[in-house]
């Protein structure tokens, strides 16, 4: 079979028609209905030329498995509605066989009889119940799998959080929640020192100042620069931690209460800092840790209650401030570096120093006299022993 198309075709019909005319194959074969050999080796002679062809593995296989279809079919395939009902052969089988195998004398398939009409009912009935079933087992399973996905979603809204997720709920929830000080913590002095100095008219304060104002204030507690000479040794965290600890608490804040920058370090209040702090003062006049200052009357701070919040712009500009002040004192010394190559490449380009002015140049080939190594001083005698 060396022809293509059709030919090819044509061809595996005809060799289908010996291969089961032959009485070999005729006691031999196994079908289920042997009226449908006929088809079998046709498609098989088909698939077999394909593969020495090479052709398409994809049909190569789908024409293998409609061979194995109709083998196992057990009725006899009469029309070409009956034969495209099976399954794996779909309308180009269903073609070929009519077109190429059917036509041939002795292969075409007679009438059905009353016999085989019936069968054949019955066999679409059932065909059609098993449909039915297969749609309606699919359509329960998805209606279960609708209601259990209902049902833990149910669940999750109403049965109660485990500890773990109950626990960060309420530290999310903390997150949320205003930030004040506490009476009494180092925070709480430095606010105030920086509220009052900045009614004041200082725009800043150091660290310094900051630290000893806070220290003198009494406001804190515990002492600002903690306690040095705490017992119980490196553990103790007396020792290492003192009250401008908790002024990072300030500065991380969200938004933050205060701002620190240059070098050596400035601390000033941002605008919800100073909101903050002002309620802090009025409440430290009020439980008399402090004495009314004359400069900041109560009567002159704004109720808590009808302050405004600080406008995003205002908090955008004081933070771009301190990033430029933070940034001055690197570009400083970047410029001291870039100068200090700078003379050094300079010095090396000189090359190394030549004579002195006056002095007199040494003969051509004359050796040069290695210079004279410095005097060692003689060791002192001790003194004899006495006898």
């Amino acid at each position: 079979m060396s022809q293509e198309g059709p030919g090819l075709y044509a061809a595996a019909a005809l060799k289908a028609r010996d291969i089961v005319d032959h009485p070999v194959t005729a006691s031999h074969e196994r079908c289920g209905h042997d009226a449908n050999l006929h088809i079998v080796h046709f498609l098989q002679e088909i698939r077999a030329e394909w593969i020495r062809r090479k052709r398409d593995q994809v049909k190569t296989s789908s024409m293998g498995r409609a061979a194995t279809s109709v083998r196992e079919f057990p009725q006899r395939i009469y029309n070409a509605a009956m034969l495209e009902s099976l399954p794996s052969i779909g309308p180009e089988t269903r073609r070929m066989v009519v077109e190429h195998l059917w036509t041939l004398p002795g292969c075409a398939p007679g009438p059905p009889s009353a016999e085989e009409l019936q069968l054949e009912t019955q066999r679409q009935a059932a065909a059609v119940a098993d449909r039915k079933r297969k749609a309606a087992a699919a359509k329960a399973a998805k209606q279960a799998l609708q209601g259990q996905q209902e049902q833990v979603a149910h669940n999750a809204l109403h049965v109660a959080p485990a500890p773990a997720e109950e626990a960060r709920l309420k530290k999310k929830a903390r997150k949320h929640k205003e930030y004040i000080p506490g009476v009494g913590t180092a925070a709480y002095a430095f606010l105030i020192t920086l509220f009052k100095a900045h009614r004041h008219g200082e725009d800043h304060l150091t660290r310094k100042d900051l630290s000893d104002r806070a220290e003198a204030s009494g406001l804190a507690d515990a002492p600002i620069f903690g306690n040095g000479q705490a017992q119980g040794g490196v553990n103790n965290p007396q020792r290492w931690y003192n009250g401008w600890s908790s002024f990072s608490t300030l500065k991380n804040r969200e938004p933050p209460l205060v701002l620190a920058y240059s070098l050596p370090m400035k601390c000033k209040l941002t605008p919800e800092g100073t909101i903050l702090a002002a309620r802090l003062y009025k409440d430290a006049v009020i439980r008399n840790r402090i004495a009314e200052d004359p400069a900041i009357p109560l009567a002159s701070l704004p109720d808590s209650s009808t302050v405004a919040a600080p406008s995003a712009a205002a908090t955008q500009d004081m933070r771009e401030q301190q990033h430029s002040a933070l940034q001055r004192p690197s570009r400083a010394a970047g410029q001291r570096r870039q100068a200090l190559r700078s003379s050094r490449c300079r010095s090396r380009r000189a090359g190394p120093p030549g004579p002195a002015k006056g002095a007199a140049a040494a003969p051509q080939g004359a050796r040069q006299q290695p210079p004279a190594l410095p005097r060692r001083r003689p060791r002192r005698a001790r003194p004899a022993a006495e006898p």
